[in-house]
């Protein structure tokens, strides 16, 4: 049972009198100041609705889901409630990009700049085929990473002559604003020698804010 509930006029607590129950729950889960759990939106017939805790707020909370004024001001997560639906940001890219090394040092074959994201955790997925290519017996580790703004999250290796598929998926935590870039690099393994070149293709890359 709620302990906290609120009671709010969608017409004149938020900013266009609108409200979207999902958006709202995801505004305030995204607010840290607040830490009381969420226990849910009601909207109710006579054009009110509560917003409901599992425990009492404290002043710090209160301020930052109403402002210090009484209905809720400027700033705080009722009133900047536009009644908008949720974004989703969902982003997708699918390329082709053929590119290969015979290098034994990190080789960027792709680099995509997201567009903004919401304060939120975020999948990254990925798809792609690896191909290890020899001059004649196999003698290295064709090896791929993917990074989120330099940071690796997700290694493959393979040592099979011929393309071999791959996928995986990560995690991330995005801030309202943030447009992280998603980068693959390849490399040949420098501990093995030999001139066997490495080559990627079929790329498929995505990133899906968490429910």
């Amino acid at each position: 049972m709620p302990v906290d509930v609120r009671n709010f006029t969608i017409a004149t607590d938020t900013v266009n009198g609108k409200l979207n129950e999902s958006a709202l729950e995801a505004e305030i889960g995204a607010t840290a100041a607040i830490q009381k759990a969420l226990d849910g939106i009601a909207r109710k017939g006579d054009g009110t609705f509560d917003v409901r805790f599992a425990d009492t707020l404290g002043p710090t909370e209160v301020t930052a889901l109403t402002g210090d004024t009484d209905p809720p001001s400027p700033g705080s997560v009722i009133w900047d409630h536009t009644g908008d639906p949720l974004i989703e940001s969902s982003q997708f890219w699918e390329l082709n990009p053929a590119d290969t090394t015979t290098l034994e040092t990190w080789q960027e074959v792709m680099s995509r700049t997201a567009a903004a994201l919401l304060d939120g955790s975020y999948r990254l997925s990925w798809y792609f085929e690896l191909k290890l290519t020899p001059t004649g017996p196999i003698n290295s580790k064709a090896m791929a990473r993917f990074l989120v703004d330099g940071n690796v999250k997700g290694n493959v290796q393979t040592v099979e002559d011929g393309f071999v598929a791959f996928s995986g998926w990560d995690r991330f935590s995005g801030a309202d604003g943030d447009k992280p870039v998603l980068s693959l690099e390849i490399q040949r393994d420098p501990t093995l020698g030999g001139n066997d070149t490495v080559e990627i293709r079929k790329m498929k890359l995505g990133i899906e804010l968490m429910r």
